[in-house]
């Protein structure tokens, strides 16, 4: 995994796109799975497992691609570094120790 570098203001983009009730989702998922990109196992025996990485994940990663920092950042590293920014997001508000 090769995690592109990332400033401040990119860090603080990703925060005000989220807003509290983004940060505290991701918080939550942190605090319950061990990791904000957790496959959450379906309800019942038949359903779809929810994969954070594809649904929310997508949404920050597609956010990432509209950036100019983030211009020159190819597929896999947007798939590599999305994790890191909202864990840095967390850090930032004071609600995360940064482990994924």
């Amino acid at each position: 995994m090769a995690v592109k570098e990332f400033s401040a203001e990119l860090v603080e983009t990703i925060r005000d796109f989220l807003g509290e009730k983004g940060a505290k989702f991701f918080q939550y998922l942190k605090d319950a799975y061990g990791t904000v990109s957790p496959v959450i196992p379906s309800e019942d025996e038949l359903g779809v497992p929810r994969a954070i990485h594809f649904r929310e994940g997508m949404q920050i990663r597609n956010l990432l691609r509209t950036l100019s920092e983030c211009e020159d950042w190819t597929d896999h590293d947007l798939d590599d570094t999305w994790v890191p920014i909202i864990l840095a997001v967390l850090e930032e508000q004071g609600v995360s120790d940064g482990n994924p």
